[in-house]
């Protein structure tokens, strides 16, 4: 599709302006995800990376989603905002500081690539481009890398040290081998040392622990955006004392908590004070790249808003015993005007949704029509469109979507190519004599975005949200304890968090966070109180063999009453038809994996010979309803009547 696109005047026009370097473009006539595609030729025509700058998260993760469908996901980057309140006294979550610094790393390679921000992602601080080379480090088999000089500087740029490697911004030490999982990485790498020297890069992955790639060249990037603290501890005190004296605020308590704690949650919130001014995500656009501006009037009105929300935060907020100072918002973010000013110093590509602009291109693309489950007016525009010559892709959110909507439209006399893969939403380009349709627009539905997480490995740490100090707890080996806390204990020079379990007697086990899988909480009847067990007796084994014997029993007469019920006969419903398939194609979202399985299971319990007996169990929201409703469409279908059976009358009246 982009290749047809592609040749088009305007998108050649595009082309031939950027190659003749010129500094402020003016498009307009792109609605939809035909940006996108602008975006992307854009792309493929500089040998540098394009910014693109929207109005909020919404609009440039869809534009993101959709460039990694044209072009690669390993050429698109996202530098979200930092999701959270300067006001709020907590980092980022690191999901989002993963896409932020691999965007970060993105511009600073100078490879051809798209990173798409929000308009936030300007205004607010991250790391400026000199600590980030400062922080980065790069290592081939062969080089001198002293393992303890490296194991600081990871600990530095916010890794975690552990005995075992489990998810994103960890690393581990055992002997002369060096474990770390880091952003911009598809495996968590190891690296075997002999001395000083790195004889080995591997990839290996988290759930063995075995390797299963080698690496010529592996980088590692910050874990966070507050990072040296202690490497460059007279540099920052300096630039915190110059803030004190310019401004007259002082920041004794910031000063304590960097003292104390380092890199302290809420951090990112001071980096204008601790990097400078070049702590901004402008500072990493290169001379020869280009800032794609998406709607600039929306951005500029977004900015006055944002301005005005931090303004209104602020002034309800007080300074809580004990955290850093509040500093105003003119020390925490840029203002708008002056950051769209700042793009304006860059060469420039601005996409403009309404006006006339003179010298602009104008692709004429229109948005795509709501049909809202009408096939037939579907099928119509879709003859009349062939007719003109047009080429008509129809996007599917999956394979069975695809197979539906074939099935619907087999009739349509237009020949049209019906892919696997959706973009956020369709649009006629009369240039390029292309037609795009989404299944999700045919039926009015949402498209389900995918949110931050995309890294291939990594689990995220385990917490202890769960327990309170006091509660019951079994653990497999030792049997019914009590939680009393959570302990901090070093073995061998390797600190580690423990969960501290109270015994009969007063005995403790120390079980560590990455062992928390071996207990559960307790539970029983309302107001039960249970017995401890004791360390290093047979009790609780014996409870466990008792418990064994009963599971054994109980599955015994489970196997017997199934048998019985398998040879019953029951009603065999016919196979699904038309009908089926039109139901299925206007459900509003699309099926997850586990509900397409409870699906099948019990259309085939359906049209089998035995009588169906089976439970479909899932969170609220998670799309039980839908096997219901295919179910009794199915049943009624074939001309039987359905009861349904609810727990209460709000619920009935629901249903």
């Amino acid at each position: 599709m982009f290749k047809r696109l592609s040749v088009s005047e305007p998108f050649q026009q595009l082309r031939s302006r950027l190659e003749q370097k010129d500094r402020d473009l003016k498009l307009k006539g792109l609605p939809g995800s035909l940006t996108a595609f602008s975006i992307a030729q854009a792309s493929k025509s500089l040998s540098h990376p394009v910014l693109v700058v929207c109005s909020d998260s919404d609009r440039a993760e869809n534009l993101r989603d959709d460039l990694e469908k044209i072009l690669d996901d390993e050429h698109v980057g996202l530098f979200p905002g930092q999701n959270a309140s300067p006001y709020d006294s907590r980092s980022p979550h690191l999901d989002v500081v993963g896409l932020r610094v691999e965007a970060l790393d993105l511009l600073t390679r100078g490879e051809p690539g798209v990173i798409v921000t929000p308009l936030e992602g300007l205004l607010f601080p991250t790391l400026s481009p000199e600590i980030f080379d400062l922080a980065l480090r790069e290592f081939r088999v062969g080089i001198h890398q002293p393992p303890q000089e490296l194991a600081d500087h990871l600990a530095e740029c916010g890794y975690e040290r552990v005995t075992t490697v489990e998810g994103v911004g960890q690393f581990s030490v055992r002997g002369g081998i060096l474990d770390f999982c880091s952003f911009g990485n598809v495996h968590p790498v190891r690296l075997e040392f002999w001395g000083d020297e790195i004889t080995s890069i591997r990839g290996f992955s988290l759930e063995t622990q075995r390797s299963v790639e080698e690496l010529d060249l592996v980088r590692v990037l910050p874990c966070r955006e507050g990072i040296l603290v202690h490497t460059l501890a007279d540099v920052y005190d300096e630039r915190v004392s110059a803030f004190e004296k310019e401004h007259a605020i002082e920041m004794t308590v910031m000063r304590e908590h960097l003292m104390d704690f380092g890199a302290f949650d809420g951090i990112e919130s001071y980096l204008s004070i601790l990097y400078g001014p070049t702590s901004r995500l402008l500072e990493f656009v290169q001379d020869e790249s280009y800032v794609y501006v998406d709607d600039p009037a929306t951005v500029e009105r977004t900015g006055e808003e944002t301005t005005e929300r931090i303004l209104k935060t602020f002034e309800r907020q007080r300074q809580r015993r004990g955290e850093p100072e509040l500093l105003p918002p003119v020390h925490l973010c840029d203002n708008p005007k002056r950051a769209l000013a700042r793009i304006a110093a860059h060469s420039q590509i601005a996409n403009y949704a309404l006006g006339q602009h003179e010298g602009s291109i104008d692709f004429k693309g229109t948005t795509g029509r709501k049909y809202e489950g009408h096939l037939p007016v579907l099928e119509e525009d879709l003859t009349k469109l062939w007719r003109q010559n047009y080429a008509l892709v129809l996007l599917c959110e999956s394979s069975g979507q695809k197979a539906r909507m074939e099935e619907l439209l087999e009739n349509c006399p237009a020949v049209l190519s019906v892919e696997v893969g959706t973009l956020e939403s369709g649009f006629l380009y009369p240039e390029g004599k292309v037609a795009v349709f989404n299944d999700h627009e045919i039926y009015s539905r949402n498209r389900r975005q995918r949110r931050y997480r995309r890294f291939k490995e990594g689990s995220p740490i385990k917490t202890l949200t769960a327990l309170n100090k006091g509660d019951f707890v079994v653990h497999v080996d030792h049997g019914i304890g009590k939680y009393t806390g959570l302990e901090r204990l070093s073995v061998d020079g390797i600190s580690r968090d423990c969960l501290t379990l109270m015994y009969r007697e007063n005995d403790k086990v120390f079980v560590p966070i990455e062992q928390m899988d071996r207990v559960q909480k307790y539970s029983s009847d309302e107001g039960a109180v249970p017995v401890l067990n004791k360390i290093g007796t047979q009790q609780w084994e014996k409870v466990k063999e008792k418990t064994r014997k009963e599971i054994f029993k109980m599955a015994t007469e489970l196997v017997s009453l199934y048998a019985e019920r398998k040879a019953k006969p029951g009603v065999a419903y016919s196979e699904d038809a038309g009908l089926h398939t039109a139901l299925a194609a206007s459900f509003p979202y699309q099926e997850t994996r586990d509900q397409m399985q409870a699906i099948e299971d019990v259309r085939e319990d359906m049209e089998g010979e035995s009588a169906m007996d089976r439970l479909i169990c899932g969170d609220v929201g998670y799309g039980k309803t839908e096997v219901a409703i295919r179910a009794a469409f199915k049943a009624v279908n074939d001309g039987k009547q359905v009861a349904v059976l609810v727990p209460t009358t709000i619920l009935a009246q629901q249903h």
